[in-house]
């Protein structure tokens, strides 16, 4: 039979207990990574798998690889310089300080750069800062700021029950989250995928911003 690479997808903190039962299934070839466990295994594994692994997520065939080229500038924004002094030293600790620039500034001034790219941002609560009204504006200006950016795909998590009002637009997806005990949704504005080359790799994206309310 065919070698066939398959990918048991796992929740966080699940992955070595996946791999245990795949193994037990009898396949030996396992790769464990955050959030899934890589196996070599048949046509057979594929039905074996989804029938008996009992805490994997899914089970996925990789169909085959690329590297990805495209160059990134991605850059963190925020209005607290403590908050940037912060995410200076996350990065710093991560090994990639010199891959992500920051600025301190609002989110009305951010000017991102390029037709494509991915909007991340984690607005001000209102609970958390005691000001119901500056969220509002802070999110307000946030939807503002996206209707320059028709081709770009958007993330915002955020508490609120207004937040797609603020918005002025409906959310394509969302999906309930918690940060710590408040309980957030993380809404999805998904814009269109950038054109591909003849090659067959994405166009240069441009400017992926991660904008900190």
């Amino acid at each position: 039979m065919t070698a066939i690479e398959l990918i048991a997808t796992a929740p966080m903190g699940l992955e070595s207990i996946v791999a245990r039962e795949v193994r037990e299934l009898g396949y030996e070839e396992v790769k464990v990574d955050n959030g899934r466990v890589m196996f070599i295994g048949d046509e057979l594994a594929i039905c074996r798998a989804n029938l008996w692994l009992r805490t994997a997520d899914r089970v996925l065939v990789k169909m085959d690889r690329f590297d990805d080229s495209t160059p990134l500038a991605i850059t963190g924004s925020d209005i607290d310089g403590s908050a940037i002094e912060v995410a200076q030293a996350a990065c710093k600790a991560a090994g990639l300080a010199g891959e992500l620039t920051f600025r301190k500034l609002p989110v009305v001034e951010a000017a991102p750069r390029g037709d494509y790219g991915l909007l991340i941002t984690n607005p001000p609560y209102g609970e958390r800062l005691g000001d119901r009204a500056q969220a509002e504006k802070a999110v307000r200006e946030l939807g503002r700021l996206y209707d320059r950016l028709p081709t770009w795909t958007a993330f915002v998590l955020s508490p609120s029950k207004q937040l797609e009002h603020w918005m002025s637009r409906r959310s394509d997806k969302n999906r309930k989250l918690f940060n710590g005990r408040i309980e957030c949704h993380l809404h999805m504005y998904l814009g269109p995928l950038p054109p591909r080359t003849p090659d067959g790799h994405a166009a240069a994206a441009g400017a992926i911003p991660h904008q900190g309310g």
